[in-house]
């Protein structure tokens, strides 16, 4: 895909060894793959910013999602369902919100259509100022 790269975030990071800990009973996701050398998770980049590997899943997601887009609730399944602790509900609005902040020096923006339960994510071409 056009702008998509994967690259190590520069710096030291606290992020070391596997996330989450623990086993779970049910389908797991591959883990973002990790420096052999000291565990921290390469970042991916989307549109010319770097992302963290959930960041930038919620990304892809919402972009894979097209015309129809997607709903908090559906994102929210589809990020956290392999994950062995739940997380809160306005988790993925956050982290939506936090995107959108990354994405203000781009052409991108994540657009929610429509209000409370029934809104629905997309990813539009900024309207030019």
């Amino acid at each position: 895909m056009e702008g998509y790269s994967t690259r190590r975030r520069a710096g030291a990071g606290a992020n070391r060894g596997p996330a989450g800990g623990g086993t779970n009973q049910g389908p797991q996701r591959p883990q973002a793959q990790a420096c052999p050398f000291c565990g921290q998770a390469y970042h991916s980049q989307r549109f010319g910013i770097d992302l963290t590997p959930l960041k930038a899943r919620i990304l892809d997601v919402v972009k894979a999602a097209g015309e129809i887009g997607i709903s908090k609730r559906e994102l929210h399944y589809d990020i956290y369902r392999d994950r062995p602790h739940q997380r809160g509900n306005d988790t993925v609005r956050v982290h939506l919100h936090q995107i959108n902040d990354m994405l203000e020096s781009t052409d991108w923006v994540l657009v929610a259509e429509g209000h409370g339960r029934l809104a629905r994510w997309f990813l539009r071409k900024r309207r030019i100022r």
